[in-house]
């Protein structure tokens, strides 16, 4: 992932190091970095706090909800055909909150967006945890959709080969799946609930921060 090639940049020029998970801390350690690391939890999971809690929507647990925006998808039309038409054959109704980059893509080569799918606009990020909340499953090529639906209790299933959150897949709470597997995993995986630890990091940060200021 390009921002991974900018955080290791940082990491080893930067003074201190806040890690938002133990993993985090070991690649650390694994690049030769030991001091001033310290294991803060996830700013992410402060900003998701922000918005909560969420409404309840009428048609909640009746829809799956789709992001794609990683040049890796979002550029490759062989890709998007294959996935449109695995949502088709799904049939059940799909909510696509549609990147512009994406959206150039389907428009710019006339790929079918089935009529399950509901493509739609950007919205708020509060507008869109309720969303998510709300979904069935969560299908997202986005790393902080992921940790999103995984702290909502919303089983996620991941487009990419890998994920830096590897906890998500081996807890069993989402899964890895390309457009060729997508139709199975959409009909057969339920996804483990899982309560997840607290990973607010905003007062370790702003600890640590007057620490070294």
């Amino acid at each position: 992932m390009p921002e991974e090639r900018n955080r290791v940049i940082i990491d080893h020029i930067a003074k201190v190091r806040m890690c938002p998970n133990a993993a985090s801390q070991l690649n650390l350690l694994k690049e030769g970095i030991t001091e001033n690391v310290f294991v803060t939890g996830d700013p992410s999971f402060d900003s998701l706090g922000s918005v909560l809690p969420t409404k309840t929507a009428k048609n909640k647990g009746k829809y799956v909800l789709l992001t794609l925006h990683r040049d890796f998808n979002a550029d490759d039309v062989v890709y998007l055909k294959v996935l449109m038409a695995a949502l088709e054959e799904y049939g059940q109704p799909v909510l696509f909150p549609i990147h512009p980059r994406t959206q150039r893509t389907i428009h710019k080569n006339k790929i079918k967006i089935p009529k399950n799918v509901t493509d739609t606009a950007p919205v708020s990020y509060k507008k869109f945890v309720n969303l998510v909340a709300n979904a069935k499953k969560v299908v997202t090529d986005s790393g902080g959709v992921q940790r999103e639906a995984f702290w909502l209790g919303v089983p996620v299933i991941i487009l990419r080969d890998e994920t830096e959150w590897r906890e998500i897949v081996s807890l069993g709470a989402g899964v890895l799946a390309r457009p060729d597997t997508l139709l199975h995993e959409l009909s057969n995986f339920r996804g483990k609930i899982i309560a997840p630890p607290v990973f607010g990091a905003k007062d370790k940060i702003k600890d640590i921060l007057y620490r070294y200021a």
